[in-house]
């Protein structure tokens, strides 16, 4: 855009427009400082109202046992019901079996690598 055109357009807005403005250059400034390259995401789906919806899972636990359990941590964990289409899914092999189920930062870990990371300390 324009700087002559962002210029009016800003010169233009009333108070409670220029406190909503100041709030999301704060909130930019916030999340580049604190995210690094993840801040763009986290960002835009703030705007969009999307939720980050991620199921990492052991190679030889299917996407469909994977997704069966995920259903439950976001109702039982996350107090909400998602669409499969809108999870991401992705294998890992250092998981040592199991699931960690993602909704934006907030993590359920049901892995068996939690459990071993337990028993070493």
């Amino acid at each position: 855009m324009d700087n002559k055109v962002l210029s009016e357009k800003i010169n233009n807005l009333d108070a409670k427009g220029l406190q909503e403005l100041l709030r999301e250059v704060k909130l930019y400034q916030e999340l580049k400082t604190k995210l690094g390259d993840r801040w763009e995401d986290l960002f835009e789906r703030k705007h969009s109202q999307e939720k980050l919806l991620v199921v990492e899972h052991f190679t030889s636990v299917s996407e469909e046992l994977a997704w069966e359990q995920a259903q439950v941590v976001y109702q039982k964990a996350f107090e909400t019901i998602v669409q499969r289409e809108k999870v991401q899914f992705i294998q890992k092999e250092w998981l040592k079996w199991g699931i960690k189920v993602y909704l934006d930062d907030s993590m359920v870990d049901l892995s068996f690598e939690k459990i071993a990371k337990t028993i070493k300390n």
